[in-house]
């Protein structure tokens, strides 16, 4: 019998190691970074085979989007942009080109204060397709400098994330330029495509230590509860 208050006592622990998985996942939960100081700007550009080319252009420091379509009888090459607090999204498509071509790029540029060790994270879709004697390509180009230092420039492939620790008090620059283009030359009309698409969301996660001492003293609590009520139960079926 005491054997199988044990294996009870145990059996009950689990709930609290899946607790402590479910705190850990919400402690570092992201958030959206405060930027100020922010600008974006968009643009698309589509040029068809045997259609009027189109391009578009919009800036302004919160939300902006920019699109372009150029459509012929046979031939369509479209783009879209888009640039918001956080988000970026860009799209191009190529249906049935003949040497036709489409672009589109979203750029943001942010600052933000630095109160202790800084975690970005930039959770970056790349998705590219094509069919028949297209290409396709999408990039997401990240620049990162801290009080007119650089501390990274390159292209990235994928999610990426990046920490540091700046002077608390000190001003960050977030720089985003992210691409998506797409070339086709198709044999002949009707015979493929081309797409292109990526999406970027911006965001950051400061693990406070205030908070995993709340759920450390929660555990604890929950641990020497079990402990005393197994007891307990030990104690009544030995009387």
């Amino acid at each position: 019998m005491i054997r199988r208050l044990n294996l009870s006592a145990r059996l009950r622990a689990v709930p609290a190691a899946v607790l402590l998985a479910a705190l850990a996942a919400t402690g570092s939960a992201h958030a959206a970074i405060p930027f100020f100081g922010t600008q974006v700007d968009t643009s698309a550009v589509a040029a068809a085979d045997g259609a009027a080319p189109e391009a578009d252009w919009q800036m302004d420091v919160e939300t902006v989007s920019a699109q372009a379509a150029s459509v012929g009888d046979v031939h369509v090459a479209t783009a879209g942009a888009f640039a918001g607090p956080g988000l970026l999204t860009v799209s191009a498509d190529v249906s049935a080109g003949a040497l036709s071509h489409a672009v589109a790029s979203a750029h943001f540029s942010g600052s933000f204060l630095s109160t202790g060790t800084v975690s970005l994270s930039l959770d970056y879709n790349p998705v590219t397709f094509s069919d028949g004697s297209g290409a396709a390509a999408t990039s997401l180009f990240v620049s990162l400098s801290n009080g007119g230092t650089t501390l990274f420039e390159d292209y990235v492939q994928g999610p990426w994330s990046f920490s540091y620790t700046p002077v608390a008090g000190s001003t960050s620059v977030l720089d985003l330029t992210l691409s998506s283009e797409v070339t086709a030359a198709f044999l002949s009309p009707g015979t493929g495509n081309a797409s292109a698409f990526g999406s970027v969301a911006i965001m950051g996660a400061v693990p406070e230590a205030s908070t995993w001492l709340m759920f450390s003293l929660g555990l604890a609590g929950m641990a020497a509860f079990g402990r005393r009520r197994s007891q307990q139960r030990v104690e009544e079926v030995a009387a």
